[in-house]
């Protein structure tokens, strides 16, 4: 780059003879005093006389010594020495500023999720070498960088010695966290969506002529190296359905898992015509366009509603069409229409409110440009193992309706933590088939959910049979032996739901005032059927147990009645509602259908329809005209007796109204007890 300034001689001794070697150093300089020409004298002066020891001449002319050499040697001499370069001792990166300013490192355009491009800057032509660690993690050595073969090229191009090139600029690729080279050669472990990474790289140059080894950077200029990096998430959020119960009237609970940190909203539709296990088509949206419109968004006003068949955007960002409207990053959080139920978490946080946290969380609060947002308030391990609502964990929404005993239509969504949030799909159509990213997978999984019916059955009817009508107890057969004649109480019932009737009858004149539901139960009269339908219980005993007093003619009874309906959970485990004692104990008032106002039936008169039994002690003739007979009846009555000459009377005598054999079964009554 310079010109020689200064030809030094180097003398050994006292002077030197002909033919003796002159070792000749010659000094690269910037002087500008050119040298055209340099020559080696001999040792005769002007005058003649030697010169000994060592010379030292700078000249810019030739100097006008005797015997000096010609143009011709010094050429031929230039030529025999050639062309000479001198060693690169030097890394390309050499200092702790070139290595924190040569590399860029930013996600992979078209691959932002699993790729990193490293953009690196060289002053000489060389190899960079690169390798991606997790955030926090040790850096590498340079076995580790160079085992990874993540690596570019760059070469300073030819340049005019008036404009030299001193750099060159390169890229190469990071497609995976390794790549280890021994059995399969191919794998790499890949790069996580919206992880953090940190990114060290090692460079050399290509080895110069005359070079035994390329020369790289040191240990201490690779740490400079470090870039802090982040994989972008462009994926919409993941849910996965655990399950769905209705825990009471008007709450049912969604428990769900989301496979990043993300919030999460649910709604419900009431669903009294609609199937909602129809396969839809997902071109019309039919399945859910049924009883959506544009008119009545799910979050109402403070969302902008997109109808349902709008094409959702696959590049993330706000939430471009769904049942859920135009969900935009960082909103406020949006509120569910009246009609859509009330969606919050098991601690009553409104949705929209809360976030599910992700152990990405815990780095978020280190700044890097496209780094997600920091709304779960999780800074740090402790921090994130006492946040109550996990990625990849059960956690429960709540979704409060209007109705109970009502089928309802599920649906969930849920928009991830990045700084522009990605949303979930509408349907199968923008994700290419079944996928836990579209509402509509979702909401097939959830299914219909019947709000629990948590109210008692009410008397539809309640009515008790007139015991003295014979259809109602029993045709009485007079010649029936003693005793086998069936009284009974009837009871006519109906419920305004499906459900159980449970009667007991106790006499009036008994004292008791109420009749504990228990009691009511263990008599075991029961009846079950279906709403609105006749369910009829006979009563001839106290209790339906051998050995228990009967019904009683002549006796006023009380008449109590319990029901509980066929009431069954989520689950189609049995789920009654009872009826409360005071409605057991409340006067039906009007039995007919649709206006019992309880169950408790007052004075049930069981009439006497059985004949009494007349049991003979005696009888005596008291004088000639009077019979005295002396009898017995089970029960108050009245007695008629008859006297009646023998079966072979032919007429009755003038004092004998009649003769034994005028006694018939049709004509007792009337002979014995005239009118």
């Amino acid at each position: 780059g310079g010109v020689i300034s200064s030809i030094t001689v180097v003398a050994g001794g006292t002077g030197y003879v002909v033919g003796d070697q002159i070792q000749i150093e010659m000094v690269d300089s910037t002087c500008s005093a050119p040298i055209v020409f340099t020559l080696v004298a001999d040792d005769l002066g002007p005058s003649g006389h030697g010169n000994s020891g060592q010379r030292s001449e700078s000249v810019s002319t030739p100097p006008t010594l005797p015997n000096a050499v010609t143009l011709a040697a010094v050429t031929t001499l230039a030529a025999a020495i050639g062309d000479v370069i001198t060693l690169d001792l030097t890394p390309p990166i050499t200092t702790t500023v070139d290595a924190s300013a040569a590399l860029t490192v930013v996600p992979n355009t078209n691959f932002e999720e699993s790729q990193l491009k490293v953009t690196f800057v060289l002053s000489e032509t060389g190899t960079v070498y690169c390798k991606a660690v997790r955030r926090g993690f040790s850096v590498p050595t340079l076995l580790e960088i160079l085992d990874a073969d993540y690596k570019g090229n760059c070469v300073v191009a030819p340049s005019a010695p008036s404009s030299p090139t001193t750099s060159c600029n390169a890229e190469l690729v990071i497609t995976g966290y390794d790549r280890p080279r021994n059995d399969n050669p191919t794998y790499e472990t890949p790069l996580v969506r919206g992880t953090d990474y940190d990114v060290y790289c090692y460079a050399e140059d290509d080895l110069c002529s005359g070079c035994t080894s390329a020369n790289g950077m040191t240990v201490a200029l690779v740490a400079d190296t470090k870039k802090m990096v982040r994989t972008k998430d462009v994926t919409p959020p993941k849910l996965r359905v655990i399950d769905r119960e209705a825990i009471s009237g008007t709450d049912i609970v969604v428990t769900l898992q989301v496979d990043e940190g993300a919030q999460v909203w649910c709604g419900a539709m009431e669903d009294s015509d609609q199937v909602a296990t129809s396969a839809g088509n997902t071109a019309t949206q039919s399945f859910f366009q049924n009883w959506i419109s544009a008119s009545a968004p799910i979050f109402g006003t403070t969302l902008t509603y997109v109808v349902a068949n709008t094409a959702q955007s696959t590049t993330g960002g706000a939430h471009a069409g769904g049942l859920f409207g135009t969900i935009a990053a960082g909103s406020t959080s949006p509120k569910l229409a009246a009609d859509f139920g009330v969606c919050k978490d098991s601690s009553g946080g409104e949705c929209g409110t809360w976030w599910v946290a992700d152990l990405d969380d815990i780095e978020d609060a280190i700044t890097i440009t496209g780094q997600s947002l920091d709304n779960e308030g999780v800074s740090t391990a402790a921090s994130y193992a006492s946040h109550d609502k996990h990625f990849d964990r059960d956690f429960d929404v709540v979704v409060t309706v209007a109705k109970s005993n009502t089928r309802y239509v599920l649906i969930c969504t849920a928009q991830d933590d990045e700084a522009t949030g990605n949303s979930m799909f509408f349907d199968e159509a923008q994700t290419g088939g079944a996928s836990a990213s579209n509402e509509f997978t979702v909401a097939s999984a959830l299914g219909n959910v019947f709000t629990l019916d948590v109210t008692p059955p009410k008397f539809h009817k309640l009515a008790i049979a007139d015991p003295a009508a014979v259809d109602a107890i029993g045709v009485w057969d007079p010649h029936a032996p003693t005793g086998s004649n069936v009284v009974k109480i009837q009871v006519v019932a109906q419920l305004d739901e499906a459900g159980t009737v449970y009667c007991r009858a106790t006499r009036s004149d008994s004292g008791e005032t109420s009749l504990e539901i228990n009691r009511i139960i263990s008599a075991n009269h029961v009846a079950s059927g279906a709403a609105t339908t006749d369910l009829t219980i006979d009563m001839t005993t106290i209790e339906a147990a051998t050995g228990s007093e009967g019904i009683r003619e002549a006796v006023k009874y009380d008449v109590y009645c319990w029901a509980k309906d066929d009431a069954k959970d989520t689950k189609g485990y049995a789920r009654p509602n009872y009826q409360l004692q005071s409605y057991v104990n409340a006067p039906v008032m009007d039995p007919t259908a649709g206006n019992p106002l309880g169950g408790f039936t007052r004075n049930v008169w069981v009439s006497d329809q059985t004949p009494p039994t007349v049991i003979f002690v005696a009888r005596e003739a008291l004088d000639e005209t009077t019979i005295q007979v002396t009898v017995q009846m089970d029960e108050p009555g009245t007695v008629w007796c008859q006297a009646a000459l023998p079966p072979t009377c032919a007429t009755a005598a003038p004092s004998i109204p009649i003769c034994e054999s005028e006694i018939t079964a049709a004509t007792y009554t009337t002979k014995l007890a005239p009118a």
